[in-house]
């Protein structure tokens, strides 16, 4: 699905699941560590339909508010500031690998109070980038069984964390997740690993990737960038049309019966393979969709997906990428590509990403 209207009923489909063991050429992991990996992967909270994630859903709502959401921005800052230190002496540095990469998993493992730069936080960024590369429906057999076991063990790692917040409640969103009840209905241990597993899953490649891309687009646009530093209140739009032009998250989803959408037939068992970058660059709905313009009208944007499974961690993404642009280019003056933008290497596999930028700017 390349057009914007099928894109966008795809992604709100009931009927079409993330569920991959729906797929007409599935074949069950034969190793037993992958098996029981792929059967905890299916109860993580985007795998859910119907019931069960409505309840786990309803449940994290009562935690994962907005205002809960705007209390992460002083972490938010604190680690790009940690970042960003380690940057500011050379005059020169690669965005994906001095802070893209470390940027996303970092916020995540301080939501769950896991001390920074800490022996754990390493072990929970290692085994995120294993669990998220272990997600691809066609990863060989033989890659999915390795990264199992690292998958396991950062399993027992998740559990000790929800286990020691059990016991001693602290001020983060782990313990509001723990607490949160609707008609005396908690969230499980289990339960609470998933959600944990989520959002590895959804929101630390993603984000890493956003912040990349989006970057390269924003400098090689100068007279955009002018527009970002000089008019702060464009900022919260700027992030929405920096994904529209620059993301490009491939969807894949599995039908559970016969169904229709943009008048194609689609038979049980078969995938849908939708591409959100040609989505966002419908000429029909976006106007010259290849031009960057931080004051597009963005009501169509189909990023955060719609539906019963549009995005829990929407505002936690934007504060994200709000933060992290901004952060950049107030923060490191005449911020600039370091290479011609002919050499930037995109990648489009399951997601649309810069392998590495170059960024040189100003000492003080």
């Amino acid at each position: 699905m390349t057009g914007h209207a099928p894109f966008v009923e795809a992604s709100r489909h009931d009927d079409l699941v993330i569920d991959r063991r729906l797929w007409e050429h599935y074949e069950a992991p034969t190793d037993p560590v992958a098996l029981a990996m792929e059967d905890r992967m299916d109860e993580a909270l985007p795998m859910m339909a119907d019931q069960p994630h409505d309840r786990v859903r309803g449940l994290l709502g009562k935690a994962f508010t907005l205002r809960a959401v705007a209390g992460l921005e002083p972490s938010i800052r604190s680690i790009l500031g940690e970042l960003i230190d380690g940057i500011r002496p050379k005059g020169r540095f690669d965005l994906v690998a001095d802070l893209a990469n470390w940027y996303p998993v970092r916020v995540i493992s301080r939501m769950f109070g896991i001390q920074p730069n800490s022996e754990r936080e390493a072990l929970f960024n290692q085994y995120a980038d294993v669990f998220v590369r272990s997600v691809n429906p066609f990863l060989p057999a033989e890659e999915r069984a390795r990264s199992a076991r690292v998958q396991a063990k950062f399993l027992e790692l998740v559990s000790e964390v929800v286990e020691e917040h059990r016991a001693n409640p602290r001020d983060d969103l782990l313990s509001a997740l723990i607490s949160a009840e609707e008609d005396g209905d908690r969230l499980s241990t289990s339960e609470l690993m998933n959600l944990m597993l989520g959002l590895i899953m959804a929101g630390t490649e993603t984000t890493a990737s956003a912040v990349a891309i989006g970057m390269f687009d924003l400098l090689r646009n100068p007279d955009q960038v002018a527009v970002f530093r000089e008019d702060p209140s464009v900022r919260a739009n700027a992030v929405l049309e920096l994904l529209r032009l620059g993301a490009g998250l491939q969807i894949e989803r599995f039908a559970r019966r016969d169904l229709e959408i943009g008048g194609v037939p689609i038979r049980k068992g078969q995938m849908v393979v939708g591409s959100m970058y040609a989505a966002h660059h419908d000429p029909t709905v976006f106007p010259d969709p290849k031009r960057l313009d931080l004051r597009r009208d963005l009501k169509e944007l189909a990023v955060f997906g719609g539906g019963r499974h549009f995005c829990l961690g929407t505002q936690l993404a934007k504060l994200e990428l709000e933060t992290a642009y901004s952060t950049l280019i107030d923060g490191l003056p005449g911020l600039r590509l370091a290479v011609p933008e002919t050499e930037v290497e995109i990648t489009c596999d399951n997601r649309r990403t810069v392998v590495s930028l170059p960024l040189e700017f100003d000492e003080a």
